[in-house]
């Protein structure tokens, strides 16, 4: 499936609610995106802009996963709100450069069919990443 051009997050939150009764068919719906894409520092040369870069990825992690997480209380409104103005999340901009959109917004699709058809927050998976390497979660509904 391709990302609608306006990258809106609230439209792919949509989509995601769109395609939850798939799920309920018992169909494995998957995105792939990175919650971190900034080449800048990807590819920093010197330590101190590569270490900024790693601090980013950390914050703006965090902030995904206290808004999609059992991490905080939130309820399902709240995490979507979180998710539809994760531009003003701490690091947001410093981990997703503006016109790169296109690598975070698959996860507002697959939040859409997670907070559609799951009474539960998601679940971070996956093996946690060493001092030296960018935070980018895997986030799962079940």
């Amino acid at each position: 499936m391709s990302l609608q051009s306006s990258l809106d997050p609230e439209y792919h939150i949509r989509v995601g609610r769109a395609l939850a009764p798939l799920r309920e068919k018992g169909v494995l719906i998957i995105g792939s995106g990175a919650a971190f894409h900034n080449f800048d520092y990807f590819f920093a040369q010197d330590r101190r802009s590569k270490s900024r870069g790693l601090q980013h990825s950390r914050v703006f992690s965090s902030f995904l996963q206290e808004s999609l997480t059992s991490q905080s209380n939130l309820t399902k409104e709240e995490r979507e709100q979180r998710l539809i103005n994760w531009f003003d999340g701490p690091s947001a901009r410093e981990s997703q450069k503006a016109g790169q959109d296109e690598h975070l917004i698959p996860l507002h699709v697959i939040a859409g069919v997670g907070l559609e058809t799951s009474n539960e927050p998601a679940r971070v998976f996956g093996a946690p990443v060493g001092d030296d390497e960018f935070e980018v979660p895997n986030f799962e509904w079940v």
